[in-house]
């Protein structure tokens, strides 16, 4: 047999316009809902993708974007926060505000403190930095860009991934 067990219903109701993001046991039971979308209407289908646990397990990074746009900002959810009444799921953080850019491929430091990812804000893809401690969302100029301008000629980049021995 295959597929889900013993499925939770969504605390989003019958949106089928969404992508969600679910924590599934090893036994491939549906444990909880991470992200639920309500009320989206016209503004299309939105997508909870490209899910990255960190390190230490307490936390998911993803991509949230949506269907008419594709823009996309980078969020955050720690599983085993507290469920919110209204919507069913742990609060998201969001760590990026960049419309019309695109955030993707969101990476998690091995200490925790900074979060990697490519991002399309000066035209093409590029790879970012964006420290956890400051200010969220972070605005354009609070993430450094690693690979504009440098001296290896890179003209685009993505899919970042953290070395276990580096910060």
């Amino acid at each position: 047999m295959g597929g889900v067990q013993n499925v939770k219903p969504t605390p989003c109701g019958s949106n089928v316009r969404s992508y969600e993001l679910l924590l599934v046991t090893p036994a491939g039971g549906l444990d909880r809902w991470l992200t639920c979308t309500q009320g989206i209407g016209a503004t299309g289908q939105v997508l909870n993708q490209e899910p990255a646990w960190t390190l230490d397990g307490q936390t998911v990074l993803f991509r949230r974007a949506t269907s008419t746009t594709l823009q996309s900002d980078l969020y955050a959810v720690r599983p085993g926060d507290p469920v919110d009444g209204t919507t069913g799921v742990p609060a998201r953080t969001r760590l990026t505000a960049t419309d019309p850019a695109t955030e993707q491929t969101p990476s998690g430091a091995p200490d925790q403190s900074t979060v990697a990812f490519a991002s399309d804000r000066t035209g093409v893809f590029h790879l970012y930095t964006l420290s956890r401690a400051g200010v969220l969302p972070a605005p354009d100029y609070a993430a450094t860009c690693l690979t504009c301008g440098n001296p290896l000629g890179i003209v685009e980049a993505g899919d970042p991934a953290w070395s276990p021995g580096l910060p």
